[in-house]
């Protein structure tokens, strides 16, 4: 195989060759492997041109799958694109903003939240309990001045809290007041 070298008398500390299956960029030495660029960026692409990493000189660095982009940093954070996949334990500080579903499929058996205020805003915000069998079995959603606890397997609002009380349907006992 063809090998370019590039370094001292004794050895190539950078090292750019061709075996029979794959090519390489090979830092042989000390120190780091840097790519630098004075403006513009550094892209890693296939030959067909889709990307697969962007950075952005002074600015943003780009994850692209299938020249999707996938995830962005910024100059607050990151941005994903689509479906987040997280195992293992999360820990945020700060908000957390959606503007979709925001779903778990983890065992949350004895695990709890804490905090010292959740809240949860939208047109009409729902959360919804749903056990092993994957559907959602109640739910609590806010709309219009309302709190609604819903049998979701029924269909069936159980509970409406309002600005002048609560209506139950079904059977209500109160064991004391």
């Amino acid at each position: 195989y063809a090998e370019i070298q590039v370094g001292n008398a004794t050895g190539g500390d950078l090292k750019i060759y061709h075996d029979s299956s794959h090519s390489y960029v090979k830092d042989a030495g000390t120190g780091e492997l840097r790519l630098e660029a004075g403006a513009g960026g550094v892209r890693i692409q296939r030959a067909s041109g889709h990307t697969g990493i962007f950075y952005n000189v002074g600015g943003q660095v780009e994850l692209y799958y299938d020249n999707a982009l996938r995830l962005k940093t910024t100059d607050t954070g990151v941005n994903i694109t689509d479906t987040l996949n997280v195992a293992g334990v999360s820990t945020f500080s700060g908000n957390i903003n959606s503007d979709s579903n925001i779903t778990t499929t983890a065992d949350i058996t004895s695990r709890y939240l804490t905090a010292q205020d959740v809240f949860i805003t939208g047109v009409s915000p729902e959360v919804r309990f749903t056990d092993t069998d994957n559907n959602p079995d109640w739910s609590m959603r806010a709309n219009s001045g309302l709190l609604v606890i819903k049998d979701y397997s029924n269909s069936v609002n159980k509970l409406v809290f309002n600005t002048s009380g609560m209506v139950a349907t079904g059977v209500l006992t109160a064991t004391s007041f």
